[in-house]
């Protein structure tokens, strides 16, 4: 055989260029009789994932190959290494992936590698081929959690509505006219999961496969049972909890043509399955459809840059509660509004009531449960019907302070405040991790006067214990779903009866149909008015309304109670009426005037900084940032005055310590997105005095 060289690219992060090695004659006849062929082909190499020595110590790192070509004459044979050995026969990303990789590297101005990280498969295992059919296994798993009641009536094919009908039609008729994104305005209830069903049985009779996200794992449960029963065999679930080999499982299954339709949250853009013919995107306003992680990518700019890769494929973006952003592309021409205004019930939506913390007696920080609600909650027990009460805080408290000094226990490693879990009892920093015990005394003061402020999800479910001790009382947060299968169990007792109040954050407020709610209250919601960034009152509406949507789906009597301190907010008054349009021409009216989306683009640019370098000389870099910045644009104004790239002001105050490195957000507006890409680009090239890692946020 002859000398034939890889181009390959290190799947780490860090690297940034390609390496060359030589092919052993051993992996061509390998790869080879995979093909049951004696003869090599640049071809079978194609997008393969090998392992190859990298350093002095020749460590394995896993490598994607790019390029086969024969040995060139300007290369010196005994300067190269070989490649050490294949993953297996199986391992290898397909065009469509790497070239989504690439599209990602370019839009978010990250290392391809970076970018090819999301599309990898889980093929380390040694053998692969004992993975089997552990996605079955896993599917069954979650489908044993039903009732033959439940059952049945997910596998039997419903009447559709006059408004489902004609949300399909207008639909029909936008596809017959080149139109391929679309924005489903469903009230919650009115049957956009069976919209999503008929859709798929159309698209697998034309010959295409389904991709069906939504935001979070727990979400993907019931949505895996309605598409499972209605198409046995061919449904595969992706998502972060599922074991390496359950994911292999998952991927084998696609690579073979065994699944048509995969469910899954974001990272299941990334799989294997092609062919696609229709994306849909659950709850597309859910903020869980951003990676925290490089390349800060958005579900929805993915799929619509996978629309290029498959032409026949059209997308369907979903909620009760759209985002701003989304809802106006429909005015523009960008998207199809396809509206559904009455839930298949025919019920009324459940009036919310505000509860005025501000008549409450109780002081501020022991107020958890306004006295109405608490009766609220009694009559609800009293006609046997269920409570859910949402509060977006899990934990204990907020903070452990000193009552003598007044000083709150910190992070070693962050400038934010530890939160007492009491299922660990444990003191736990939500942002890197770090956990100790809690002490006996103030450090500072030395006082034995450690007191909770403040109150989160665990503190409730306690409170709530106490109030009504003959009553089944759960929680569900990130805790209790951190561990497998747990979010399933809590659901299902809450579903079946065997729970009466369900304590949770907001992932017990969206796409959840439960049967038997009387009663859904809102704790602390004014904290989401004060949170940072533009978006805080489109996420305090979308809540109440989600959490609202839970209640009397059956048409049995509810109530809703919004406990506030500022009744007067515009955005709760809308919420409260289920006034989408009057919040949406709210929004518009000051974005418009700020220049925020949807009338600008928004991106940000962070700035990490390890917390070695002394802060004086932080603020100084940041500084020279800034000026370079400003410079750079006024250079780009000058080549192109018509783009209107703005540089937001940002004060030292907002420099944060997270896990040991400093952190700000530089905000930019302009009137074209790849000009925010663009400057982006330019600043990795600025030479600064110490290092700093830069990555890019931007709105989908």
């Amino acid at each position: 055989m002859n000398d034939w060289m890889i181009e390959v690219c290190i799947l780490q992060a860090k690297f940034k260029q390609n390496l060359y090695y030589l092919l052993p004659q051993s992996m061509q006849e390998e790869i080879s009789t995979c093909y049951q062929t004696q003869l090599f082909s640049p071809e079978f190499c194609r997008n393969r994932l090998v392992q190859v020595p990298l350093g002095k110590n020749n460590k394995l790192q896993a490598a994607l190959i790019l390029r086969t070509c024969p040995l060139p004459q300007t290369f010196a044979k005994e300067k190269l290494k070989f490649a050490a050995a294949w993953y297996n026969e199986r391992a290898y990303l397909s065009d469509k992936q790497v070239e989504l990789a690439h599209l990602l590297a370019q839009r978010y101005q990250c290392t391809f590698a970076h970018a090819l990280s999301l599309s990898l498969p889980p093929y380390n295992l040694k053998q692969p081929e004992k993975s089997g059919n552990k996605y079955r296994n896993y599917i069954a798993l979650i489908q044993q959690s039903l009732t033959e009641a439940e059952r049945s009536k997910l596998a039997a094919v419903p009447q559709l509505t006059t408004e489902q009908k004609a949300v399909l039609q207008k639909l029909q008729l936008s596809l017959a006219a080149n139109k391929r994104e679309f924005l489903l305005h469903g009230v919650t209830g009115s049957g956009k999961t069976e919209i999503y069903l008929t859709l798929a049985k159309e698209v697998l009779a034309a010959g295409h496969c389904c991709l069906i996200l939504v935001p979070e794992i727990n979400l993907s449960y019931p949505m895996i049972q309605a598409f499972s029963l209605r198409f046995p065999e061919i449904c595969g679930i992706w998502h972060s909890q599922m074991s390496e080999g359950e994911k292999l499982s998952t991927a084998m299954a696609i690579a073979d043509g065994k699944l048509k339709i995969l469910i899954g949250t974001r990272s299941a853009l990334f799989s294997n399955l092609d062919n696609i013919g229709l994306i849909v995107i659950d709850e597309e306003h859910d903020s869980s459809y951003l990676s925290e992680t490089i390349p800060h990518y958005h579900a929805i700019t993915v799929a619509r840059l996978m629309l290029r890769q498959h032409p026949k494929a059209f997308l369907l973006l979903a909620s009760a509660t759209p985002s701003v952003n989304s809802y106006y592309r429909t005015t523009e021409g960008r998207s199809v509004l396809l509206t559904l205004t009455q839930r298949v019930t025919h019920t009324l939506p459940p009036a919310i009531d505000i509860v005025d913390l501000r008549n409450e007696t109780v002081k501020t920080d022991k107020l958890i449960l306004a006295k109405r609600t608490v009766k609220t909650i009694s009559n609800c027990l009293n006609l046997q019907q269920q409570v859910l009460l949402v509060l977006n805080r899990r934990g204990y408290n907020t903070s452990t302070l000193c009552r003598k000094c007044g000083r709150a226990i910190l992070c070693p490693h962050c400038d934010f405040r530890l939160v007492y879990h009491l299922d660990c009892r444990k003191l736990l920093c939500h942002y890197c991790g770090y956990r100790r015990n809690l002490p006996e005394k103030c450090a500072f003061c030395g006082e034995k006067a450690l007191i909770n402020y403040g109150f989160g999800t665990e503190m409730v479910e306690q409170y709530v214990r106490n109030l009504f001790p003959q009553v089944n009382v759960a929680r569900l947060d990130q805790d209790v779903s951190s561990k497998k299968q747990a979010a399933t169990k809590v659901l299902q007792d809450f579903r079946q009866g065997r729970c009466q109040i369900l304590v949770g954050t907001q992932m017990i407020a969206k796409g959840h149909d439960f049967s038997n709610v009387g009663l859904v209250c809102l704790l602390c919601i004014d904290s989401l008015l004060s949170m940072p960034g533009y978006k805080a009152e489109e996420r305090c509406f979308q809540l109440i309304c989600q959490a609202a949507g839970r209640a009397g789906r059956q048409g049995q009597n509810c109530q809703v109670l919004l406990q506030t301190f500022a009744p007067q907010e515009r955005c709760l008054q809308a919420a409260i009426r289920n006034d989408y349009q009057q919040f949406y021409q709210d929004q518009l009216v000051w974005r418009r005037r700020l220049g925020y989306p949807p009338f600008l683009y928004f991106g940000q640019f962070k700035i990490s900084i390890n917390c070695r370098y002394d802060l004086s000389a932080i603020r100084t870099l940041l500084q020279q940032i800034n000026a370079e910045l400003t410079a750079l644009i006024a250079g780009i104004k000058q080549h192109r005055p018509e783009l209107q790239l703005i540089l937001w002001p940002f004060a030292d105050d907002l420099l944060r310590k997270v896990d040991n490195e400093y952190r700000i957000f530089l905000n930019i507006t302009a009137n074209d997105e790849a000009a925010i890409s663009y400057l982006f680009k330019l600043l990795l090239q600025i030479s600064l005095p110490f290092t700093c890692n830069f990555s890019l946020f931007l709105e989908a």
